[in-house]
């Protein structure tokens, strides 16, 4: 889509210069709107006459008039009477001389027209408007923001069906949401989680626009209503037609790309109207509360899941460090009985050595010792040193049985 910029549109408007007013007296002058072609060459495409002039050439009248009126009723006037025809005259001309003035606010601009004619613009402040001969028309100055299709808390959640059950006077307070159909996966591909499946999406869109000339707004558009009812519906068939060619999920990614195509639409419908397009984006989807609860649901499972996973990883370290502890303390304890029985055996070597005994006879001697300690099996070999260990064994028994004797 080629973005038609404001430079393919050109208002000249003598009343104006550089966004100002200007004085231009009271003589007519033509407002033209000129359009570029193919090869950027301005035509004049209409234009809009505006007769200051009228202005005062109608309120002398309604001044001359008035004072005819006011000598008729001073004329048929008694004082000293309650009620007279002329006091009557005199009241009704007295209100509607009340009812001309009229004010402007501060962020807004006025027009006075004759029955349709411009006649002129005016500023912020109290406006005489001859009643029922000219019309003053305000627009506001400052940028204007609507949302489409309404206030987040003026859209009707239920279905069609549940709206047009309600009463007329409730209908008034909501607006039916903008719904969408999306697209489907491209090429067949299989979706990969529920924002890449087809489903209907409630879409809404705001765009915020100021009136840059007052007359050629006034003229081409007419009001505000008709203006936002014009951005309403080339807007929605704008993101309309962005979703239903996009799932969920891309829906949301290209937002800034569906945002471009929305502003140049509008920028396009407007450009003729004197309106200029500040802003115009689509908000991201609102899905339906089926499909948030499936999005819930899922999240929830995958949580659970990962729960599960989480708490089994720490029950198998949990064990993994268990088993490495249990590890540790048998590799300590039997470091710990390899070093007492090394000391214990070099002690029995050192013994052995100073008795001048041999290994054979010290481990006989061992069986012996281990016998005596009650063990129910020792095992003697029948080795050449037994009988005489044996009896080394006794004579040691004995010996420490006479020394707990000597002791008791």
């Amino acid at each position: 889509m080629t973005k038609k910029t404001k430079s393919a549109l050109r208002v000249t408007d003598p009343g104006h210069k550089d966004g100002k007013r200007v004085d231009v007296g009271i003589s007519s002058y033509d407002i033209t709107i000129e359009k570029a072609d193919e090869n950027g060459n301005f035509k004049v495409e209409s234009t809009i006459t505006v007769s200051p002039y009228l202005y005062p050439v109608i309120t002398m009248l309604y001044g001359a008039f008035s004072l005819i009126l006011f000598a008729v009723s001073f004329a048929f006037s008694q004082f000293d009477a309650l009620f007279t025809w002329g006091g009557l005259l005199l009241t009704l001309q007295l209100g509607h001389l009340a009812l001309s003035f009229q004010s402007v606010n501060r962020n807004e601009i006025g027009g006075i027209l004759f029955y349709g004619k411009a006649v002129k613009e005016v500023d912020a402040g109290i406006v005489f408007v001859p009643l029922g001969l000219l019309q003053l028309v305000t627009l506001p100055v400052y940028p204007i923001q609507v949302q489409f299709p309404g206030d987040p808390e003026k859209i009707f959640k239920g279905s069609d069906e549940e709206y047009f059950k309600l009463s007329e006077e409730e209908r008034k307070k909501v607006a039916l949401p903008i719904r969408a159909l999306s697209g489907e996966p491209q090429d067949g591909a299989r979706p990969t989680s529920i924002l890449e499946t087809q489903m209907t999406l409630e879409v809404n869109f705001y765009v915020r626009w100021t009136i840059e000339h007052f007359w050629v707004f006034l003229t081409r558009i007419g009001s505000i209503e008709e203006a936002n009812r014009q951005l309403r519906d080339s807007g929605e068939r704008v993101v309309v037609q962005a979703v239903s060619s996009r799932t969920p999920g891309t829906v949301v990614k290209e937002l800034p790309q569906i945002n471009t195509q929305l502003e140049e639409a509008l920028e396009a419908i407007t450009e003729d109207a004197g309106v200029r397009i500040d802003e115009a984006a689509m908000l991201a989807p609102d899905l339906t509360h089926g499909v948030n609860q499936a999005m819930r649901d899922t999240v929830t499972e995958k949580a659970k899941a990962a729960q599960r996973i989480i708490g089994a990883e720490a029950k198998a370290r949990e064990t993994v460090l268990a088993a490495e502890a249990d590890e540790v303390r048998l590799t300590r304890e039997g470091k710990g009985a390899a070093a007492a029985k090394e000391a214990e055996l070099k002690a029995l070597a050192k013994g052995a050595k100073a008795l001048g005994l041999s290994a054979d006879q010290v481990a006989s001697l061992e069986k012996t010792r281990a016998f005596a300690a009650g063990n129910s099996t020792v095992i003697v070999d029948g080795g050449k040193g037994a009988s005489s260990l044996t009896g080394l064994g006794t004579r040691i028994g004995i010996g420490n049985q006479i020394a707990n004797n000597r002791k008791e």
